[in-house]
Order: C-alpha cells, then sequence, then structure tokens
C-alpha cells in the first residue's frame, strides 16, 4: 500500500479502481483540542472546525484564545484530494455538506450501513496518560488505543507486532494532547464530487502543544494517505472559510516561499461587539511544514534553486480565493481548484500572474 505523510500548522502533489459498495452512515464522532489557547473541534469526516447540523455546541468551533471569549479566526475548513485513476478524475472532499469520508480503514468495505460504526471513533492520548504510564498506570487512554488500526506507536519490548503498554510500548503522542482518527472515500457515495471514489485512507492526528509563545496559539495537523491503487497527478488540498473575528472587514494573501496562506484584518481595529478582536487585531495562517518526496520530477518543488536535490519536499503549488475556484459543481471543477485554476480550466489571474503585489502590512489608501 502506498502511503504520503504530510505535516500542516493551522494549516502538493502526490505521487485498478474502486468503486463505492454499501453506504455507511455519516461520521458522528467529535472531539476538542483544547490544551492551549486553541479549542478547536476535531472531526472524523474530512471536515475541520465546522459539524453541519445538530451539535452539542456552536456548528462553528476554533475559538482562540479561549480564555478571553468566543472570539474566532476561522469558521471552518475541509480536507480535499484529487488525482487520476486509470485516467478518470477521482476527487474525496466537500466544503460544508455531503462529506466524502467516512470512518473506518479503506480495507473494510462495508457490506451494511452500520459497517463503519465501531469505527466512529476518535481516540486521544495527552501527556498526563503517558506520564501516568512511567508509574505503570494504565489510563483507559492509553488501554484503548488503536494500534491495530494503524495509530502510532513507540515500540518499546522490542517486538512491533504487539501493543503491550506495560511492557514498554506507549502511544507516539505528539505535543501534550493528541487527537487520532481513520478514514477513508470508499464507504459511500460521492455527492459533492459526483464521481467514484479514488480507494483513499487517511490515518490522520491533530496535536497541539501547552508552552508559551507561538506554540500556545498553534494546531498541527498530520495526514498520512495510503492507497493500493496507482493515483496519478494528484493533489491535496486545505479549504479554509477564514472569519477573522469580524468577517466583514478581512484581507487574505499567501507566502509561496512559506507554504503559507494567511488572513489578516483590513485596518487597525477588527469590527465590533462580540465577535470582532478590536485593536490590534491578530492574523491567522494555514501552512505545510512538512511534505511528501518530491525529489524525481525535476521541478524546484521548495523553490530554493535547486532541482530534485535530496530531501526535497512537496509543499504549496497553488493559493486561490475561494468564491472564484471552490463553488465546485463537480468532480473536474474541484479537480481544477486543487491546481489553483477556475472553473473552467483557466488559470487564475487578475492583470498578471499575482493577485496583488502590494505589501499587505501597508495600510489601505
Amino acid at each position: 500500500m502506498a502511503k504520503t505523510l504530510l505535516q500542516l500548522i493551522v494549516v502538493a502533489a502526490l505521487g485498478g479502481s474502486v468503486d463505492a459498495r454499501a453506504q455507511c452512515r455519516p461520521a458522528q464522532a467529535d472531539a476538542r483540542l483544547s490544551v492551549n489557547e486553541v479549542r478547536a473541534r476535531v472531526l472524523n469526516d474530512g471536515a475541520l472546525f465546522y459539524r453541519a447540523g445538530p451539535t452539542d455546541g456552536p456548528n462553528a468551533e476554533y475559538i482562540v484564545p479561549q480564555s478571553e471569549g468566543n472570539a474566532s479566526p476561522l469558521f471552518g475548513g475541509s480536507i480535499i484530494v484529487g488525482g487520476l485513476v486509470d485516467d478518470s478524475i477521482r476527487v474525496a472532499g466537500s466544503r460544508y455538506a455531503a462529506r466524502e469520508f467516512w470512518p473506518g480503514p479503506v480495507q473494510h468495505m462495508p457490506s451494511d450501513t452500520l459497517a463503519c460504526d465501531p469505527y466512529d471513533r476518535i481516540f486521544e492520548i495527552t501527556r498526563s496518560d503517558i506520564e501516568e504510564l512511567n508509574r505503570d498506570v494504565l489510563s483507559p487512554n492509553v488501554a484503548e488505543w488503536p494500534w491495530q488500526w494503524g495509530a502510532p506507536v513507540v515500540d518499546g519490548d522490542g517486538n512491533p507486532d504487539n501493543y503491550a503498554p506495560l511492557q514498554g510500548d506507549r502511544p507516539a503522542l505528539r505535543g501534550d494532547q493528541m487527537l487520532w482518527w481513520v478514514m477513508n472515500d470508499a464507504a459511500g457515495e460521492h455527492l459533492s464530487s459526483k464521481g467514484g471514489p479514488i480507494g483513499l485512507e487517511i490515518r490522520a492526528s491533530a496535536y497541539a502543544f501547552d508552552t508559551a509563545g507561538d506554540l500556545d496559539h498553534a494546531t498541527f495537523f498530520d495526514l498520512e494517505l495510503r492507497t493500493d491503487v496507482d493515483v496519478e497527478d494528484a493533489y491535496l488540498g486545505i479549504w479554509m472559510d477564514g472569519d477573522l473575528g469580524d468577517f466583514a472587514d478581512d484581507f487574505l494573501g499567501s507566502d509561496s516561499l512559506l507554504h503559507l496562506g494567511y488572513i489578516y484584518n483590513a485596518d487597525e481595529t477588527d469590527g465590533s461587539g462580540g465577535f470582532g478582536y478590536g485593536s490590534p487585531p491578530p492574523a491567522v495562517g494555514t501552512v505545510f511544514i512538512k511534505g511528501p518526496d518530491g525529489s524525481g520530477n525535476g521541478l524546484d518543488d521548495d523553490r530554493d534553486g535547486l532541482v530534485d536535490e535530496v530531501g526535497e519536499e512537496l509543499g504549496m503549488s497553488s493559493f486561490v480565493c475561494g468564491r472564484k475556484s471552490f463553488e465546485a459543481q463537480n468532480g473536474q471543477q474541484f479537480y481544477y481548484a486543487l491546481q489553483g485554476r477556475l472553473r473552467d480550466g483557466s488559470p487564475e489571474r487578475l492583470g498578471g500572474d499575482y493577485w496583488d503585489a502590494r505589501d499587505p502590512a501597508q495600510p489601505e489608501t
């Protein structure tokens, strides 16, 4: 099974078909990262921070700083993957509704609508769980860690084929709180992209650090993409709906060298009332911090002036404004958007090969 690992902070080309069988019920699990100044809702259906329909809290939940109220820099987002399988465009992803990921590994193809339910969980591990394990205290989080589904483990007993926490094995914790889940795109009908599945499994983790400085306001995601089929010319996209407090006065931009997309305020005061950040306003960014291997394709993927050097990784290949690109109605349009193109396939341009070359730090005049 081929696999690709990407790391993102909040946030590429990847490089026999699979048909959906019985349709599983939509994923229901969700959890919160809350160990630092961010309270982030995590879901196992490909969505980021936003739960459609009835929920036990606000539908959109990415609150920063959580110690000071309910102001939010991001309304929601999602993971979108697209590529060619047997020369046919396949896309897994959506924006708000009709999610195209279901719980569980891709090998477990559902025979009925309940087949995904045992996998409909998000597992948690914390620094406290590991500290207790160091004292030979086995917490429920450690005992239930789903190593058999691919959750990362540090092998401490010399046997990589088992999981024995009291003999030295332990969950491979990142940060101070970590959530892990597995999902696939082959357990149901693709109602957003209106095509067949890729046959994709994503083993995902979200984690955060309880520390001083910038990391106290950051959320990290690791995405391990796995498939048994050949996927050509594939892209992974992170779609974000950014509402930086008051959404009516936001600007956005990107930095291709940093693989970064960001949102900032149009003036020195963000909105008014309970949803604005006031003055001085913050900014929020999504960045690819580690991508898959990019050597051997003849391109300078990391834009350092060298082609196919050892250790070269794929990063952000395009950044687009969603109003013109991600109003996609089918797989072809989603695939164009992942390439930074408009819905008709034409390049996204405004007077040249850029959106706006002015310095975003300078006030609008």
